[in-house]
């Protein structure tokens, strides 16, 4: 496997593992026009297009296969106290044939080795509560609660995810 940043010509198989990853996780949580919402928000073409720049994003890579991917981004989640620099795991997807194959910590050790993570000193989340196998990778791997956010879907709110922070 190998982990390397995303360049652009990567864009269309990570919007493709992340329409589906995102669909299989959570699609039966939402009716169609939110999930459509939630893909073209944050998950489509167009989306990774503007945050390629600006964002961390880590892809690992088995051949020529994309099989998982870590998206860090400056802190956006209302916690409060966290300190400025903060950063954020935005997404860690891996494809579900590949869970259980230490893809996911391979993405997450990528990404608390960058720079502006370790710069930042705090890395938060967010994560589903009825997401039991998330849930319990964040914990193993030194993540602790410290609040709760609203899910936002074209601009309503659809629930709360729990907000984790560790320190790096």
């Amino acid at each position: 496997m190998i982990i390397r940043q995303a360049v652009p010509e990567d864009i269309a198989a990570l919007s493709d593992l992340a329409c589906r990853v995102y669909a299989a996780t959570f699609g039966h949580t939402l009716s169609e026009a939110e999930l459509a919402a939630a893909l073209r928000e944050t998950k489509s073409e167009a989306y990774f297009r503007t945050v390629i720049d600006t964002d961390a994003i880590l892809i690992a890579l088995r051949g020529d296969r994309l099989i998982g991917y870590a998206q860090i981004c400056e802190m956006s989640l209302p916690v409060e106290g966290a300190a400025p620099g903060s950063q954020q795991l935005n997404a860690l997807f891996v494809d579900a044939a590949f869970h259980g194959k230490g893809v996911g910590k391979a993405l997450l050790d990528a990404a608390l080795a960058l720079p502006r993570v370790r710069d930042g000193h705090t890395l938060y989340l967010d994560v589903w509560e009825e997401n039991r196998r998330a849930l319990s990778f964040y914990q193993r791997n030194g993540f602790e609660a410290v609040g709760y956010c609203d899910v936002v879907i074209d601009g309503t709110v659809i629930g709360q995810d729990l907000v984790m922070a560790r320190q790096v």
